[in-house]
């Protein structure tokens, strides 16, 4: 039998994984019960690293095998929310325009900390088998099971609450307090912390979180879901070196030819050949997502025209994915910057593409907003109806720019205090007139009442609509694929920036 180098730093880790179980009072062990449903579990290994590469640690994790479980008799609700990305990046800049510190912590076995409502049975782990004719009764939630993240979250939420934190009603995993030393905001994704404030403010949150869960200190934050952070005096990037890297290496595109735009500007329909099926078209659709949604605005639209054809994928479309990896091979570097400036108020940009293929001449709706000189929240994504016009594809556009907006508008709201009128820059005239009045002409009188819902904002002062030259417009490069000079325009408006390769 071959044995690993690593043997003891796995052994070590296993053991501190029992021993956090046992401490935890994680199950009892019981009589095997007839006629019940027992749920199996496995050991999963991991080296956990920092943002450059090295070591952090051996980790070890025993695992339920939720897949064995049955709704209705071991499980019932399961969804948990997490924080959202547009709050993250929201909460970067308003800590670089408020000059707070940005620290976070880990939660050490967090699900161990949720407390179960069914009645679940468990196989003993593998190596420690004490009694075969025993198995497990569940007390605590474990990882694997299908109900521990909503039993850990309202755990977590429930401690937090009775601390005189307030939910945000815009994301329901932000927290925040009004201290002696200012404003104090707690966020969580699943078991990671962040922790915005003052210095002072930041160690009394720290020593209420330990007070209530063993927690890892890291200290000021650096590195983050992937997203690598660096902080100066005055300004926040976020970018994703490590994370490219390493998805290019995955995908065979380490050695790729680089090129300087994410896609070609005029695309040729042709019939192509389906791809294999061994090639991986869809993990590398979800790779992309992942990093176009968390830094890298400027592959939005790149990526939502390559997952349109998630189903049935031809030659020609792993080309155009293979376009975007030499792309990110060429701007890795790239991060979006927040800086510390005067206005610190949020900015929206709305635009559509009107009628851009001919296959179902569907238009493309762009929006992005930008606080403190960074994009914060942006999305390409394609209209659900076809639009007669390009007022009419640029108007239905503007009310999903609108609905971000509000709910934008709503968080700052929740963090700040503020609820000012969100400002949103279009390039269609006709757009902003059709919006600011009551119009019924032969162009909009067919207009679904719904896309009017975007009139009543206005009306009521909560949304500002703001002519933009299309040569500025922002969101362009969220509808078509631009060249090289345009997208270099944007990047720069949105706050990407960063040495090409």
């Amino acid at each position: 039998m071959r044995v690993s180098s690593d043997r003891n730093k796995w052994m070590t880790a296993v053991k501190e994984e029992l021993d956090a179980l046992k401490e935890m009072e994680t199950w009892e062990l019981v009589p095997r019960p007839n006629n019940t449903p027992i749920v199996k579990n496995k050991w999963v290994f991991k080296i956990k690293t920092n943002s450059d590469g090295s070591v952090e640690r051996y980790k070890a994790r025993l695992v339920a095998k939720g897949y064995t479980q049955t709704y209705g008799i071991d499980y019932d609700e399961t969804f948990a929310p997490v924080v959202r990305f547009e709050t993250l990046r929201y909460l970067l800049a308003l800590a670089v325009d408020r000059s707070l510190d940005i620290h976070y912590m880990d939660v050490k076995t967090a699900f161990l900390n949720g407390d179960l409502e069914e009645i679940i049975y468990m196989e003993q782990p593998e190596g420690v088998v004490t009694d075969k004719s025993k198995v497990c009764r569940m007390k605590k939630s474990l990882y694997g099971l299908k109900q521990s993240p909503r039993c850990w979250n309202k755990k977590f939420t429930n401690s937090i609450l009775a601390h005189k934190f307030k939910q945000s009603h815009a994301d329901p995993c932000l927290f925040i307090r009004h201290g002696k030393n200012g404003i104090e905001i707690l966020a969580i994704y699943v078991d990671d912390c962040i922790l915005i404030g003052h210095p002072s403010s930041i160690q009394e949150m720290k020593k209420l979180l330990q007070s209530q869960f063993k927690m890892t200190d890291l200290g000021e934050m650096k590195y983050f879901l992937g997203i690598e952070v660096n902080r100066t005096s005055s300004s926040v990037t976020i970018s994703q070196k490590k994370y490219i890297t390493e998805m290019l290496e995955k995908f065979g595109m380490a050695d790729c030819r680089k090129t300087d735009t994410p896609a070609v500007p005029t695309v040729k329909t042709f019939e192509s050949p389906p791809l294999d099926s061994s090639v991986p078209y869809r993990q590398a659709i979800g790779a992309l997502n992942y990093l176009s949604t968390c830094t890298r605005p400027d592959i939005s639209y790149a990526v939502h025209f390559v997952a349109r054809s998630m189903q049935n994928p031809t030659e020609n479309d792993w080309v155009n994915v293979k376009r975007i990896f030499r792309y990110l091979k060429y701007s890795a570097n790239f991060g979006i910057t927040y800086s510390k400036s005067k206005e610190g108020k949020i900015l929206g940009y709305s635009d559509a593409s009107y009628a851009p293929e001919s296959t179902d001449r569907k238009s493309t709706t762009g929006y992005v907003f930008l606080k403190n000189g960074g994009a914060i929240s942006w999305k390409s994504k394609r209209q659900p109806i076809i639009s007669l016009s390009s007022m009419e594809a640029e108007y239905i556009a503007l009310t999903t720019t609108c609905k971000e907006g509000m709910w934008l508008r709503q968080l700052e709201h929740d963090v700040t205090g503020i609820k000012s009128p969100m400002k949103i820059l279009e390039d269609n005239q006709s757009t902003i007139k059709t919006a600011s009045n009551h119009i019924h002409n032969d162009r909009s009188k067919h207009i679904d009442v719904r896309y009017h819902w975007t009139r009543e904002k206005v009306e009521l002062q909560q949304i500002t609509l703001e002519y933009c030259q299309t040569n500025n417009m922002a969101a362009d490069m969220f509808t078509k694929a631009v060249g090289k000079q345009l997208l270099e325009r944007h990047n720069t408006c949105i706050g990407l920036s960063g040495t090409c390769n």
